[in-house]
C-alpha cells in the first residue's frame, strides 16, 4: 500500500496543474477482494492504457513484477517503473531484464552509510 499515496499525489498534481489530459490513477491489489466486484485492478484503468507502475520500494522485485503482470494481463502497456527507493538487492535488475526501465528517487546507498 506504500505506493498508493505516491500514485494519488501524482494524479492530484496532474489534475491541479490543469493539464488537458490529467494522469489517471489506479491500484493493483495483491489479491482480489473477497466481496464486491473482486477486481485485481481498481480505479481509472482500461485495456490499452500506457501506464507507469509505481512502487515505494523495490527489494527482490516480486511485488512490482506481480503488478506488472496484472497490468499486462488486463491489456495495459508498461511505459516504465518508478520507485521511491531501490534497496539494491536485485529487484531492479530483474525488472530491467523483463524489458522495463526503472527510475528511482533514491538508492539504498544514498540513504544509509554502511561500514563493512
Amino acid at each position: 500500500m506504500g505506493a498508493d499515496p505516491i500514485a494519488l499525489a501524482v494524479g492530484m498534481y496532474s489534475a491541479f496543474a490543469n493539464q488537458s489530459s490529467p494522469m489517471q490513477t489506479f491500484i493493483v491489489r495483491k489479491t482480489p477482494k473477497a466481496h464486491g466486484q473482486a477486481k485485481l485492478i481498481e480505479g481509472n484503468f482500461k485495456a490499452g492504457d500506457s501506464v507507469v507502475v509505481i512502487d515505494d520500494v523495490v527489494t527482490r522485485g516480486d511485488s512490482t513484477i506481480k503488478a506488472i503482470e496484472a497490468v499486462k494481463h488486463a491489456g495495459g502497456r508498461i511505459a516504465f517503473v518508478a520507485v521511491l527507493v531501490d534497496r539494491q538487492q536485485g529487484g531492479r535488475d530483474k525488472i530491467e531484464l523483463m524489458g522495463y526501465p526503472v527510475v528511482e528517487a533514491f538508492q539504498r546507498d544514498e540513504l544509509l552509510t554502511i561500514d563493512v
